[in-house]
This record gives C-alpha cells, sequence and structure tokens, in this order.
C-alpha cells in the first residue's frame, strides 16, 4: 500500500536514504545490535464456545539514551507472528534528536479492497509538546519507503487478527542529532540554497540586486544553537508578478522542523512588491524553534532591470534568546509575549530579545521592526571625533595665526612646541573617544584614527536601505560583504 501523501506529516524526502542493503544480509549482520525491549504479553481467554480469545499484547521502548540505533520486528520473526495479537513499539529521543525509520522486510495479511482492515501498521510521530500525528497505516507486502522525521518520537501499533499470520516485518531505527539535517536540494546556481549558521547574517536572491534567473528552486537552512529563536526581516523585495499571483515568483518561510514539500509548516510567503506589505508584523517572522528554512521559487525571469532598481530579496536574520538575565546585548524596544493564544499579552510574561554582542554596531538591524537600540549608540563616538578633530583644527589654526603676530622663536624652539601641541592633541582626542564607548565590536571592530588624522564620512546618506530604521544622515553601515556570508556552507 503507497504511502498517502496526506498522512506523511513532518516527513523529510525519501531521496535522502541510500538504496537498501538485502535484507537477509542485514539480519545476519545487525540482529544483535543493542535493543531495548520491555516486552509485556497480556493474554485474554474465553471458555464460551464460537467466542474467539481477546488480542495479546505486547509493548516495546527503544529509548535514544541507551543506543542511538537499533533494529525492531515483530514477535517471532523470521517466522510468522500469531495470531490475534497487539504489540505498541515506542521510540524515545531527546529534543533536539530526529527519527529514521526502515523497512528492510514487510509482509503482512494482504488488504481488501478498501484498505487495511485485517492485519496492519499504523505509524504515528510524537511533537517535544506531546502531539501525536498519524503518519501513515501500511499492510500487505508493500515495503514502505524509509521515514525520516523531524519530531523526536514515534509509536508504531502493530494489529494482526484471528484469521491468517504472515511472516512479519524487521526494520532499522536511528537517532539523530537535528544538526546533521541537511537543508532540501536546491537548483544548481551560484548563491542558491546552502546553511546558514551562527548568531545574525543577511541573506540575499540569487545574482542580488540585479536580475535573478527563471526556473530555480532555493533552499536555505538556517540554523541556530537549539535554545535559540530565529527573528527575520525582509528589507528588500522585488519579484516577478504581484501579491495576487505568486506563480512566477515566491519567497516563503518555513518551520524547519517540517518538510517543505509534504505537508508543510508555512510561516510566510511574499510575492511581488515590499510597498504590498504595510506593517512591521508583515515584513518579519520569529521561529518557532532553532531552524527555519526560506525558499526561492522562480518560473520566469525577473524583467531587465533599471538604473537605481533593486530586484530579488534582502533579509536580515538573527539568533535571538528571552532568557531573564540577557548576558550579551538587550534589545530595548522588541518584546516577546510569552501568552500570545489569548490575544492579549500581560506586560508581566513579556521578555527582551536578547542577541549577541557581537551584533552592536555592525551596521545591520538585528533587533525587532520598530527598534535601532543596536545600532543607536554606535554613531556617537564616530561624531564626537570629528567634533574634536574639527575642533583641533579650528585651535590649531587659531594659535597658528596668533604665533604669526609675536615675535618669531628659534626654528628648533618652533617646531618643538608643534610636536608637543600635536601630542597632546592626539591623546585628548584618543581618550575623549574611549570615555565615549570606544570598541563598536561586530563587523566594525575598534576606531582607528584614519590616515592623516582626516575625519572619515560614510558617503551614503540617502541610499541606504535601512533608512527606514535608523535616523537619517546619521546611519553607519558596514559592507555588506564582511557580514553573514562567512557562514553560507554549500551542500
Amino acid at each position: 500500500m503507497a504511502l498517502p501523501s496526506q498522512d506523511r506529516g513532518d516527513l523529510l524526502s525519501s531521496t535522502e536514504f541510500p538504496s537498501l542493503p538485502n535484507a537477509r544480509h542485514f539480519v545476519a549482520r545487525h540482529l544483535l545490535m543493542p535493543l531495548i525491549l520491555l516486552v509485556v504479553f497480556s493474554p485474554h481467554s474465553s471458555t464460551h464456545a464460537g467466542v474467539h480469545a481477546g488480542p495479546s499484547t505486547c509493548f516495546m521502548e527503544f529509548d535514544s539514551t541507551a543506543s542511538k540505533q537499533g533494529n525492531f520486528s515483530s514477535p517471532g520473526y523470521p517466522d510468522n507472528y500469531p495470531e490475534n495479537i497487539e504489540c505498541y513499539y515506542t521510540f524515545k529521543g531527546q529534543e533536539s534528536e530526529t527519527l529514521r525509520i526502515t523497512f528492510y522486510e514487510f509482509e503482512l495479511e494482504e488488504p481488501f479492497q478498501k484498505g487495511c482492515l485485517n492485519d496492519f501498521v499504523d505509524i504515528s510521530t510524537i511533537s517535544v509538546s506531546n502531539v501525536k500525528q498519524l503518519v501513515g497505516r501500511f499492510c500487505g507486502t508493500y515495503v514502505p519507503i524509509p521515514l525520516h522525521t523531524m519530531k523526536p518520537r514515534m509509536e508504531i501499533i502493530f494489529k494482526a487478527n484471528h484469521a491468517l499470520s504472515a511472516k512479519g516485518f524487521f526494520g532499522h531505527y536511528e537517532f539523530t542529532d537535528e544538526s546533521f539535517v541537511p537543508p532540501p536540494p536546491s537548483s544548481n546556481v551560484t548563491n542558491c540554497g546552502g546553511t546558514l549558521t551562527g548568531v545574525g547574517g543577511i541573506l540575499v536572491s540569487p545574482n542580488y540586486p540585479d536580475s535573478f534567473p527563471k526556473d530555480v528552486d532555493c533552499a536555505w537552512l538556517i540554523r541556530v544553537d537549539y535554545e535559540k529563536h530565529i527573528y527575520i526581516r525582509v528589507l528588500e523585495l522585488q519579484l516577478k508578478g504581484s501579491i495576487a499571483n505568486c506563480g512566477e515568483a515566491e519567497l516563503v518561510i518555513y518551520d524547519g522542523y517540517s518538510s517543505i514539500d509534504v505537508n508543510p509548516v508555512l510561516l510566510k510567503r511574499y510575492c511581488g512588491d515590499l510597498k504590498y506589505y504595510k506593517n512591521t508584523e508583515e515584513k518579519t517572522q520569529l521561529s518557532r524553534r532553532n531552524r527555519i528554512v526560506v525558499r526561492l521559487r522562480t518560473t520566469v525571469a525577473s524583467p531587465q532591470k533599471h538604473e537605481g532598481e533593486i530586484i530579488g530579496f534582502k533579509l536580515v536574520w538573527t539568533a535571538v534568546t528571552f532568557a531573564n538575565q540577557c548576558e550579551q546585548f538587550t534589545c530595548g524596544k522588541s518584546q516577546y509575549c510569552l501568552n500570545t493564544e489569548s490575544g492579549t499579552c500581560n506586560t508581566s510574561l513579556t521578555k527582551n530579545y536578547c542577541i549577541d554582542r557581537s551584533l552592536q554596531c555592525d551596521g545591520v538591524p538585528n533587533c525587532s521592526g520598530e527598534d535601532s537600540s543596536d545600532e543607536d549608540k554606535c554613531r556617537l563616538p564616530l561624531l564626537a571625533g570629528c567634533g574634536a578633530a574639527g575642533g583641533a583644527l579650528a585651535l590649531i589654526i587659531l594659535i597658528s595665526l596668533t604665533c604669526v603676530k609675536k615675535d618669531r622663536p628659534s626654528k628648533m624652539e618652533h617646531e618643538l612646541d608643534l610636536t608637543n601641541m600635536e601630542r597632546s592633541l592626539s591623546m585628548a582626542s584618543r581618550r575623549y573617544s574611549m570615555a565615549m564607548g570606544l570598541g563598536m565590536g561586530g563587523a566594525l571592530g575598534p576606531m582607528i584614527d584614519p590616515p592623516g588624522g582626516a575625519c572619515v564620512l560614510h558617503n551614503n546618506i540617502g541610499m541606504s536601505p535601512y533608512d527606514d530604521v535608523l535616523p537619517p544622515k546619521m546611519a553607519h553601515f558596514a559592507p555588506e560583504s564582511s557580514f553573514g556570508r562567512r557562514h553560507l556552507t554549500d551542500v
């Protein structure tokens, strides 16, 4: 019986698994692998003629703390399983683990035309919040495809009636940490798909800010430490089509603990232009856990770019926590409500975003949509330094003009006085900068006096994509290529 697509839950693609070895050879090699079984048979009988005895039951448990992999089978395998039996197989992994189930042999009583009504196997996944979801029901001699779930637990229920019995099934289980689960496959295009890890970064479409190609499917997995979440802000968006027509190009954000092809958990979908999305909530997304998948799909190429026009998308992602004590940087205006299901938010249950300290003053808005606190105080040292340099220059000119009117000292005395004056001004400028918060961290690093003592002003006023977040004419941004790209790994 084929696995019905509507019942596959959070299963990943079966193409991720290698070809199956010969079942009998596999049994001979692996039958003695560690296996945790708690088997309890509970037979029921009846003394009344013509009344069948109740089913015998058995329970088997496989815990990842005891063994990361092992085998399981129907009772009596490789001999026929008993009639009138009901067995429960429970697989328990840790919260950060995924589970892979592979059947190497499967032979049950043949099904009716209406489905598996005689002997069958039900497979369900169980989430960290104890939500049970049926994957599918299997019977007959069709070997189910390998099942890989992002959930840490799974339950298999095997039921056989009193009519006929067969050889049964034999399979293998394996618990794997979620960090080893790769991203979905992507098109063979430069900068299309991959894995991004770390504390934050910038993600752009292929060829950004120029035209993107047609017929591409790019899937990026963003993964942070297990106890963290991922906050995404869409900064630029210009795709083919409109918000009502996503068939030509779309940007989609999925929960990283679901499949993007089978019952995906869709969090956000973007089409057309960013102007269609008015409020901050529409342009941002907070992950449920530590994984999120961003997918770009196109069927046509983007139109020819006009001068100054941005094509594609650009987003910033940030690893955030909501700890009571933030040991890194606390976003002053970014808060997360812990009881959003009620529709109202109790202020006692709100937590501020806590981001890595290295993201402060990196030129990228890493806090929430209305919060620029991670960049606000970074401009003061630069402007203060420029002011100090300008004041020092004016003072030197004034002193020089005054000195012209006085009797000129000897050449050696004059050079010595100027040298001492320059040293004093340089030391004062450095001390002032340190007092105002020198050491900007992140991608910028410490402030260094520019060559010749000049004060460098970045010529990006009015052109910054973050003018809607930071006060205009005062923003300071790191080069995009120096941030986030180092975390991209081709797969």
